[in-house]
């Protein structure tokens, strides 16, 4: 149901026989994205070639699509403040990796790159990238300190240490799974790897080029080794479901494992709280394909966006056609008289959501199936197929999903029959609300971040909104029994 959208598997490389190191991958290719031109691009498609490997460079805010035909993903961050990593990258980059498409990010502003970011996917970075906030501590020698680690000791040769003059602009972030591999002169993380099941990354927090050029060999040695491994990998299961997802069908069921939760009814007065909406829409008035409802107009605690997937449509306020009878509800406009009403829910604003429902409105009648997916910060990516049985005419459903970790995005997939379905409104739970740095765990990094936050949100933190978990404006002893009673990892049911 979502071969227009989903993500391929990755593409595993080959190893020798004998115990001996892989040769060239032969035939893989690796996306680039960068934010701006830089030489050091150029760089390292030389050395990817050297590899065998075929190289596309792709600008920010390339599609899903174009970068999931890749074996690996590069992010190499040569900008600053101005023109940096960007929330929408994050969440991209997310949900590649939860896919199991290896990433390797390479930038000596990666911890920096927080300066960008909303809460949410501050969060969501730190967990990808494996290092905290940091800036200006500076450069000096990069030493070795895991030795053994493939990455270090390579098929093309073994990383020594080696004089870097830019900034590592790294600190500890004490995530699950990661391995240091080597530090700077100050003792800060600068380059790391991760790996489980089904994914690898490795953050190489100094540039390929720059100062002094005589070290510049040995980051080629550690580029050429990193490659390798990543794309080395399995990722046999990374598809499979994961513990702490569940989807339903049935709203009060939903209700019962989503928490506390809230809704958006397509009215038009809340339809018009999108900021591509200027005025309440009337009857059958086509909108834009992308709709963006911030926090601070609808009231909720998240702001999200709604795209409509199918190439070249926008969505459609109360369509009656077909005689079916959708009042405030939203339909995706056709294009190929398939319907495919396609539609994704994005959350990009707020404290963590871990469960998300629609209510469906129309005309319920054709044989095949509609699909539902969901991506996780950290974990999740799966979907369902669900048979919508309607007597014709106007008809309800519900479908919704909660999860362990938090969500990043749902995509709904109606089947292309001839269905007729609009959404009447959109749901959203919080199941782990104490969850404050969005891991699946409530511990001594959520308790942190609550502290940090102590007392009244004036604004001068904008993570004082997650960590108010009572809603009353302060950051209090009341939310710090919340946290405490949530301690442990996050359930579903909670």
């Amino acid at each position: 149901m979502f071969s227009r959208h989903s993500i391929p598997s990755l593409v595993v490389a080959s190893l020798l026989a004998g115990g001996l190191p892989p040769g060239p991958a032969i035939g893989q290719s690796v996306a680039i994205v960068q934010n701006f031109p830089d030489g050091e691009i150029s760089l390292m498609q030389v050395y990817l070639a050297e590899l065998g490997m075929t190289s596309t460079l792709y600008d920010q805010g390339s599609t899903d699509d174009m970068l999931a035909m890749h074996d690996l993903v590069i992010w190499n961050d040569l900008g600053q403040q101005g023109s940096g990593l960007g929330n929408d990258d994050v969440y991209q980059f997310d949900r590649l990796f939860d896919a199991g498409i290896p990433m390797y990010f390479i930038g000596d502003d990666l911890a920096y790159s927080h300066i960008n970011l909303n809460p949410q996917p501050s969060a969501y970075w730190t967990a990808l990238s494996h290092l905290g906030p940091a800036n200006n501590i500076g450069g000096g020698d990069v030493v070795v300190v895991a030795p053994a680690h493939p990455v270090i000791a390579g098929p093309f040769g073994t990383v020594r240490a080696f004089a870097y003059y830019g900034d590592i602009d790294a600190a500890v972030a004490s995530q699950t799974g990661e391995t240091v591999l080597a530090v700077s002169g100050g003792g800060w993380d600068a380059i790391l790897a991760f790996e489980s099941a089904c994914h690898r990354s490795v953050t190489q927090n100094c540039r390929l080029t720059g100062a002094p050029q005589s070290s510049e060999p040995m980051r080629k040695i550690l580029f050429q080794n990193a490659v390798t491994w990543l794309v080395s990998g399995g990722s046999a299961g990374c598809m499979s479901e994961p513990e702490g997802v569940t989807f339903h069908t049935d709203l009060a069921d939903w209700n019962a494992a989503a928490g506390s939760t809230t809704l958006l009814r397509t009215t038009a007065a809340n339809v018009a709280m999108a900021n591509e909406v200027p005025v309440p829409p009337g009857n059958n008035q086509f909108l834009s394909g992308v709709l963006t409802f911030p926090a601070a107009a609808t009231g909720l605690p998240n702001g999200f966006r709604l795209t409509a997937l199918q190439p070249g449509v926008g969505f459609t306020y109360n369509d009656n056609e077909g005689g079916v009878d959708q009042s405030d509800a939203l339909s995706v406009g056709d294009v190929d008289n398939g319907e495919n009403d396609d539609v994704s829910i994005d959350i990009i604003s707020g404290p963590p959501v871990h469960a998300v429902g629609m209510m469906l409105g129309g005309n319920f009648t054709a044989p095949g199936e509609e699909a539902f997916r969901v991506f996780c910060a950290g974990g999740c990516t799966q979907g369902v197929s669900v048979d919508i049985p309607g007597p014709g005419g106007n008809a309800s459903a519900f479908i919704g999903v909660v999860t362990q970790l938090p969500i990043i995005r749902v995509e709904f997939d109606e089947d292309a029959g001839g269905d007729d379905i609009s959404v009447a409104d959109f749901r959203f739970g919080s199941a782990c609300p104490a969850d404050l740095n969005g891991d699946g765990h409530i511990n001594g990094a959520d308790l942190a971040i609550l502290l940090a936050n102590w007392g009244p949100c004036n604004g001068a933190l904008p993570t004082c909104t997650v960590a108010d978990l009572t809603d009353d404006g302060l950051v209090d002893p009341a939310d710090l029994s919340v946290l405490l009673g949530a301690w442990g990892d996050c359930q579903s049911g909670r």
